[in-house]
């Protein structure tokens, strides 16, 4: 069995045993210095019955602290199977799509600052990115984005948060920013089909987390690839 699907496995049966239901798919890559593990068909009996009721902040905060405590299993697992310490690790989650995905970074920070990944779009993309970032809150200091795949494109910024931000983590409001800013986040994100325009398809799933400490935000673009392929072919 290759890492990968070891990974895979594993991450399968944490969520079920946490959530009383696995995933139906998971797909890991790696892709120096980044990492994802994106599963599908992921909701769990209890968060079903939460989103029958119209109660979308409960599961949103439920998954907010299961999944964080799930973080140091999933790090400790990946370790042993592939002997590369994560740095940095995000997860969010398309409630929608019923999908969700942990990304993260396996490297010192000053190793993947300095990588160079060009691809067609990246000064397209990551201009883009400044602008919804200055809508949303500011202008990074610093923005770098990957190709992680043909069907995943990462985005990393870098001094992102605004005082009021701040005084609210000082104050130990953490977990209502994220989920605040997630909202606002995906919605301008999605807005105008912007990253859809530039890359010339349809984006399945656009994913974001924080890491508050770190002032650092990664932005995951999933693109659907019944329609990537279409695109390709015209």
């Amino acid at each position: 069995m290759s890492q990968e699907n070891k990974i895979a496995s594993y991450v399968g049966r944490l969520i079920r045993d946490h959530f009383g239901k696995g995933p139906k798919a998971i797909y890991v890559t790696f892709s120096h210095p980044y990492f994802t593990i994106y599963v599908e068909d992921f909701l769990g009996p209890m968060e079903k019955v939460l989103l029958g009721e119209n109660d979308e902040m409960s599961v949103q905060h439920l998954r907010e602290r299961v999944l964080a405590t799930l973080i140091p299993e999933i790090k400790t697992y990946v370790y042993a199977v592939t002997d590369l310490e994560i740095k940095e690790f995000y997860y969010d989650w398309n409630l929608a799509n019923k999908t969700g995905i942990f990304m993260g970074i396996i490297s010192e920070k000053d190793e993947y600052e300095h990588l160079v990944d060009e691809y067609k779009e990246k000064e397209a993309i990551e201009q883009e990115m400044i602008s919804v970032s200055m809508e949303a809150q500011k202008a990074p200091e610093k923005i770098h984005s990957n190709k992680v795949n043909d069907l995943t494109f990462m985005i990393v910024r870098e001094g992102i948060l605004v005082p009021i931000e701040k005084e609210l983590i000082s104050l130990g409001k953490e977990e209502n920013l994220k989920v605040a800013k997630r909202k606002l986040e995906k919605r301008q994100l999605h807005q105008g089909r912007r990253f859809e325009l530039l890359l010339n398809t349809t984006i399945k799933d656009i994913f974001v987390d924080w890491d508050f400490n770190l002032d650092r935000s990664i932005v995951t673009l999933i693109l659907d690839p019944v329609h990537l392929n279409k695109s390709r072919r015209k």
